[in-house]
């Protein structure tokens, strides 16, 4: 099998890439904890597990910060490797769960609606 080496130019893109979006990703993030915490009409259950996955999303976002910078640090590297490990998976239960509870909502609704209509 052979190894292909990737040149420091590509490598240094990337990790432009990745930090860019990152920050991007994390100013969103803030947008989205701000209004929930300052505005009460977004005060509701669905909004609250919105904020809370944004929260997640920002401690995975930190880490992705760290980057490459986090292999020269033993306890950087740790925390990095915490902040993903977890976050990611918690996060994409959180979202099956999401899902699950509108598709419920909607066949109750559905219900209700066939209900009053006979």
């Amino acid at each position: 099998m052979r190894q292909y080496e990737i040149p420091e130019q590509h490598v240094r893109n990337l990790l432009l890439m990745e930090r860019s979006c990152s920050a991007i990703s994390i100013a969103g993030c803030l947008a989205i904890i701000i209004t929930f915490a300052t505005c009460n009409t977004f005060n509701k259950s669905v909004n609250r597990l919105i904020c809370f996955a944004s929260a997640g999303n920002l401690m995975t976002n930190i880490a992705t910060l760290i980057a490459s910078d986090g292999a020269s640090s033993s306890q950087l590297c740790q925390a990095q490797g915490f902040l993903i490990q977890m976050l990611v998976a918690p996060l994409i239960f959180n979202l099956g769960a999401d899902q699950y509870d509108v598709e419920d909502y909607k066949t109750k609704m559905l219900i209700e609606a066939q209900v009053h209509v006979c």
